[in-house]
Order: C-alpha cells, then structure tokens, then sequence
C-alpha cells in the first residue's frame, strides 16, 4: 500500500485493491508524508553536524598552515614558507568548494 502510495497511484483504485475507506488512506498518506519529511529533517541534521566537524578541521589547519608559514618567514626559509602558502591555498580552494558543493547537493535532490 505504501509503495503504491509512493508512486502515486489514485486513492480510491488503492483504497478499493487493499478493501480500505478512501478516507483511511488519506490519511495514512499524510502520515507518511509527516514521517519523511522528518526523516528528511534527521537526515539534513546529521549533515549539517558533520558539514560542521569539516568546517572546524578545515580551520584548524588553516591556523596550522598559517603558523608554519610565519615561522618559515621568521627563520627566513623561503622554502618552507613557500610550501605553506601551497597550503593555504589549498585550504582556499576547500572552502570555496564548500560555498558550490551545497547547491549541487540541492540540485541532486531534486531529481531523485
């Protein structure tokens, strides 16, 4: 019943094939909605959790490469200094790709 539910089969052909009142299944589909939509909630928060622990590894290496190059600059290592502005910018680049990565995820979703 679900399923036919889910592919959007007409109420009342469903409700007849299962012997069910129209008016039940109205209202298990309304059931059902609330109870994606809450998933879909749960799952949302569960990303954003984990978008968050990225977000504050992505800074704290950020500070690190941030330290190494001011201390490679101190010590007048060209070298080093240059490898930690590589990494910074590759710290950039990850974060830019945190202002795209949420639009396509939204987009994704859409199609599914």
């Amino acid at each position: 019943m679900d399923k036919a539910l889910l592919r959007g089969e007409k109420l009342k052909a469903t409700a007849r094939r299962y012997r069910v009142s129209e008016d039940a299944l109205g209202r298990h589909k309304k059931h059902m909605q609330l109870v994606i939509a809450k998933a879909a909630a749960a799952v949302d928060q569960n990303g954003l959790a984990y978008g968050s622990a990225l977000l504050a590894e992505i800074g704290r290496i950020k500070a690190d490469a941030e330290r190494l190059q001011s201390e490679a600059e101190r010590r007048r290592d060209v070298r080093a200094a240059l490898k930690a502005i590589h990494e910074r910018l590759a710290i950039v680049e990850l974060e830019a790709k945190r202002v795209v990565v949420p639009e396509l995820v939204f987009f994704r979703g859409l199609d599914s």
